[in-house]
Parts: structure tokens; sequence; C-alpha cells
């Protein structure tokens, strides 16, 4: 299959929706991620969502849709499946260790990650990557309720490293045109 197809992103945005409709609080407080849950909740409460409201599912999966793709293409399937789980694996360790408690669900973190190496792989995007953390910082000192911003950064976090890791090694996928 021709690395063209973001199939990594089409795969991650479809199991993540078709879990969905099973998403319950109690499931949330199973396979979400606290301090007090197994490590392998680093990974399984990416794909969980509030089931409360669509308006989380639907962002993220959506940034996901359009990030997802722009990177993927660049970079591989192997390559973007690390880069997301990395990302979203340290945006939760980032939220258990300076993070409100509060059990962690949702993809923001590994999107994040996501979005940083977009902003580095089409510059031309990096302002609007830049708005969007913008509007997080904001949102973290006026609202944002139910936001963990340590996932956030966390995934920021290791997205940047990550792009940069690439750009120093001669990666020609990281090569700006």
């Amino acid at each position: 299959m021709s690395r063209r197809i973001p199939l990594i992103t089409l795969i991650l945005v479809t199991l993540t929706v078709l879990i969905y409709p099973l998403v319950t609080q109690e499931t949330c407080e199973c396979f979400g991620l606290d301090a007090g849950t197994s490590a392998w909740t680093l990974v399984s409460s990416l794909f969980l969502h509030d089931p409360r409201t669509l308006e989380h599912l639907a962002t993220n999966m959506v940034a996901l849709a359009v990030a997802g793709t722009l990177v993927e293409t660049r970079l591989g399937h192997w390559r973007f499946l690390a880069l997301y789980l990395g990302a979203g694996i340290l945006g939760g360790l980032l939220h258990l260790w300076l993070g409100d408690g509060s059990t962690l669900i949702g993809a923001s973190g590994a999107i994040f990650g996501v979005m940083a190496v977009l902003g580095v792989l089409r510059p031309y995007l990096l302002a609007s990557v830049l708005v969007l953390a913008g509007i997080n910082i904001w949102m973290a000192f006026y609202g944002g309720n139910g936001v963990s911003f340590c996932a956030h950064l966390g995934g920021s976090a290791a997205g940047s490293v990550f792009a940069f890791v690439l750009r120093a090694s001669g990666d020609e996928a990281v090569v700006v045109a």
C-alpha cells in the first residue's frame, strides 16, 4: 500500500469512533488514565472520549483526520504511529505528574504532538498551530474545565522533539522544500 494513503490515521479515527458508543463513565474510570491504573491505560485512554458530549470526540477526530493525514503522508505509517503513541503517552505521563489528579481520557496529547510536527513539516501552517496553542494557554487561565493542559503540553513537547530529531538527522521527510 502506498505511503500516500494515511492508513494509520484512518485506523485510529475509525477505531475511536467505533468505540465511542460503548463508552460510559464506568468505562472511562476503568480504562482511563489515573495514578491508580495500570501502565497500559496510557494507551487505552487515547481511544476514550467524554460520553456526555460528542464535542470532545468530534473536535479530536477532525483535528486528527486533518493533521494526521498531512503528517502521516510525509513520515510514513510506522513513524507516524510512533509519534502518535509517543506523544499520547508522554502527554499522559505529564498529566500524571503535574495534572489535577483527574482521570485522563482523550487523544488530545497525541494530537498536539502531531500538530507540533505539522508546524515543522509545513511552516506555512505554523501560525495556525501557534494560534491553537495560544487558545489553550488562554483557556488554562480562564476556563477549560476538564481539559488536561498538561497532556497537551506533554504531547506538544514530544512532537517538537520528534520533529527536531528527524530534522537534525537530515531525514528527508522533514526537509522543507
